[in-house]
């Protein structure tokens, strides 16, 4: 997306670690001196941990004001996100808290920052997004003392989206019509992996991604030893437009309804992007959450 286009990731992140020299390129890029890392700090991994837990040492976050919500800060904003990568998941969940906590009380910045989270850490779109980390921005801003009972609505919704169909968890149970129309579950489809694609068929990037798993030589391969099953969802409910899309799909995939429309009206999984495909074992616990092909192929080849 354009937004990204223009970000300045890495420079810092590289000056930090002791990886490389680029100190000069994003003094320029950044609106405000990041700290220097003291010698004693000599592992990259504690120079990370020293630098995200200082970055915004030279900024004045509870003064900050709607003039700084700027590109310049975005940048500055996506390298602090890139750097929690580089750190324990427990030291960037505090690190994000924290943050948070520092403009509680400058409003305007709160609901900048919070924004911004939203944004690069759980967009379907963004090549940042971490819901682990958002689960901990969202953790803290349905106790956060600043928000009312409503500001805390959507926050608490999407906590409790992203803590679903987490990976080791049960995939949560729908049931659906096959193109025979015998109505099925979840747990009727026996494999003992289960690529469970949920799609539009006026979704282009579905039909890219149903094109991909098709031509897939490994996913190929697990389906023709019995090994794999694809469960093909169209969550969206309208009968005719399905039945007429059947044809597009491959004969050896199970084409699900769902009819009452369940999975998307009780948020039994999070379908903000079409396709969205999970990976499952044999009793549907969840391998990976809203991965994209080449992620389920890695995946694949590595438990072969």
């Amino acid at each position: 997306m354009r937004w990204f286009g223009r970000l300045i990731v890495w420079s810092v992140l590289v000056w930090g670690l002791g990886l490389g020299n680029a100190w000069g390129q994003q003094e320029e890029a950044l609106p405000f001196e990041l700290p220097s890392i003291p010698s004693v700090y000599r592992e990259p991994a504690d120079r990370a941990k020293y630098l995200l837990e200082h970055f915004w040492d030279n900024f004045d976050l509870a003064g900050a004001t709607t003039s700084q919500m700027t590109d310049d800060f975005e940048r500055a904003f996506a390298t602090y996100v890139d750097l929690t990568r580089h750190v324990e998941p427990a030291v960037a969940a505090k690190a994000v808290q924290d943050l948070m906590r520092a403009v509680e009380n400058n409003r305007p910045f709160f609901n900048y920052l919070d924004g911004l989270f939203e944004k690069y850490l759980y967009d379907a779109y963004s090549p940042m997004r971490d819901e682990a980390l958002y689960e901990a921005v969202l953790a803290y801003l349905v106790e956060s003392p600043v928000l009312g009972e409503v500001d805390k609505i959507r926050p608490s919704q999407l906590l409790a989206l992203v803590r679903r169909n987490q990976v080791g968890q049960q995939a949560e149970r729908f049931d659906f019509i096959d193109t025979t129309g015998t109505r099925q579950t979840l747990s009727d489809v026996k494999a003992d992996r289960l690529l469970l694609f949920f799609y539009d068929p006026d979704c282009e990037d579905c039909q890219r991604a149903r094109e991909d798993v098709k031509v897939s030589p490994i996913i190929g391969r697990q389906m023709e030893e019995g090994r794999l099953r694809v469960l093909a969802i169209y969550p969206f409910g309208d009968r005719s437009l399905w039945e007429s899309y059947a044809k597009n799909l491959p004969a050896d995939w199970v084409n699900g309804l769902d009819e009452a429309q369940r999975v998307l009206g009780e948020e039994l999984y999070d379908l903000k992007r079409m396709p969205t495909l999970y990976l499952l074992d044999a009793e549907k616990r969840v391998l990976l959450k809203d991965a994209s092909v080449h992620e389920i192929e890695a995946f694949l080849l590595k438990e072969n």
